[in-house]
């Protein structure tokens, strides 16, 4: 266990998770309140899975409490994210941690509060790791000992200026008899070439001064102009990411292709929602919100064209590979074309009480007649 001395707690990745670049493995829990989500400028702790959408973009919160004994707890609470918060691989939205305690972020949306996780799918899961409470007191009062010390050796130093000043305030005279005196110890060519010396260097300093604001007025001025090219531009990032959010396939959480809407408003890529289908065939459900999903899914030429004009704004290499997936799509919608037309087919020669030839036996001479007639 990892013990900085300057934190009031830790959490430590479980051993063996592998992690998104820049989330850490150990999180510092160093002030009384931090929270933890994916939109970094929201957030004091960015943290995001491999898997897209898993974590929300503000997920949780974590905040330092004192209970009855006057001590320090900490109670994390889950901030209505998509895919839930585990304690323990228990669903909870909020709960006061203990030294120990296992802390999953993501991995269950569709699993309701007190009910506990199967697997884990997501990668997320920390140990909570709590640091000595009589030390952190005792950090805490040192540290405010310290500051008293700082401001009492501040007031000292403010009095002896003050008193200072009130000494020189009540003997003018003296002083300027004393600068007298050290003058005419001095030869005349002397006195004159300080004079001018003092001249030269105020002058010298003025000079330094204004170029030294019109620099500093200048570089300021270019800061707070790439500041805000930087700020507009994370904006633009953040929009276009939401909105391409918005055209995600819920299942395989990629642009959908060939997309689909269920009767319920929520839309899949086509194979994607009919793999679901068949694989749920004895209660057809959307897979978000468990609607029936009876009625067949309509094609959204709409949100097609949306893709479309999205992909194009991206690099060379992603709209090829999105034109691959969407081309074999094609192929495969194609093929199930097929089949459900012969599939009808048959149906309607079975409800017409057509007889069926079969191609591995034998024909009688009137089997032979029948299917040459109907080839001819």
């Amino acid at each position: 266990m990892s013990n900085c001395g300057q934190c009031y707690a830790h959490l430590h990745i479980l051993n063996g998770l592998d992690l998104k670049p820049g989330v850490p493995p150990l999180i510092h829990i160093n002030k009384d309140v931090l929270t933890f989500g994916r939109n970094k400028k929201a957030v004091d702790v960015y943290i995001d899975s491999k898997l897209k959408s898993m974590i929300s973009r503000e997920h949780a919160k974590l905040e330092r409490v004192e209970n009855t004994d006057a001590e320090f707890q900490w109670r994390l609470s889950d901030l209505k994210s998509a895919n839930g918060l585990f304690i323990n691989s228990i669903k909870t939205p909020e709960a006061v941690l203990r030294d120990g305690d296992e802390i999953t972020f993501g991995g269950g949306g569709g699993i309701k509060n007190g009910l506990e996780l199967q697997s884990i799918s997501s990668e997320l899961v920390y140990v909570f790791r709590a640091a000595n409470i009589t030390q952190t007191k005792k950090r805490k009062s040192s540290e405010l000992e310290e500051q008293t010390n700082e401001v009492s050796c501040k007031v000292i130093d403010i009095e002896a200026e003050e008193a200072e000043a009130k000494e020189a305030e009540k003997n003018p005279k003296r002083k300027k008899n004393e600068q007298e005196d050290d003058l005419n110890k001095l030869s005349v060519e002397e006195a004159s070439k300080q004079k001018k010396l003092i001249e030269e260097l105020e002058k010298q300093k003025n000079d330094l001064t204004v170029l030294l604001h019109k620099n500093e007025c200048e570089s300021k001025q270019k800061l707070e102009d790439q500041m805000k090219k930087v700020q507009q531009l994370q904006t633009v990032v953040d929009q276009r990411s939401d909105i391409e959010e918005e055209f995600t396939c819920p299942i395989c959480f990629d642009l959908m292709v060939i997309p689909h809407t269920l009767h319920c408003a929520h839309s899949f890529c086509y194979l994607c929602l009919s793999h679901w289908l068949h694989q749920h065939k004895e209660k057809k459900e959307c897979p978000v919100c468990r609607a029936s999903a009876a009625k067949e899914s309509v094609k959204s030429k709409s949100l097609e064209n949306a893709i479309d004009k999205i992909t194009k704004t991206r690099p060379q290499a992603v709209q090829e590979e999105y034109q691959k997936r969407k081309q074999s799509a094609q192929k495969k919608l194609e093929e199930i074309d097929s089949v459900r037309s012969l599939e009808q087919l048959i149906l309607r020669a079975r409800q017409q009480n057509l007889k069926f030839l079969s191609i591995s036996d034998l024909w009688t001479p009137e089997e032979r007649n029948n299917f040459m007639s109907g080839v001819a």
